[in-house]
């Protein structure tokens, strides 16, 4: 997914429900616990809050109970999940 369809996605999810702040696309998918090694995945967090559309690149564990988590996260200012896929 590149950068413009997740701004796409996040702008799309804000327009429905104005209390979203940030969405966290999470690129590589989920894996079964294993807590002796190091699993990590990348991530990306767009910021559709503000006036301007902030887009920031990180990593995230994927470690997970049975490997199974969402693809999409979208949060509130308080950081509440409000959607998940």
């Amino acid at each position: 997914m590149t950068n413009e369809e997740m701004v796409a996605e996040a702008t799309a999810l804000r327009e429905k429900d104005n209390r979203i702040v940030s969405v966290t696309f999470y690129h590589d998918g989920w894996l079964p616990n294993c807590y002796k090694y190091r699993a990590d995945g990348n991530r990306t967090t767009v910021d559709v809050s503000g006036e301007f559309i902030k887009t920031v690149h990180g990593i995230y564990d994927r470690k997970r109970s049975y490997g199974q988590g969402p693809a999409v996260v979208a949060y509130s200012a308080k950081g509440g999940r409000l959607y998940s896929r």
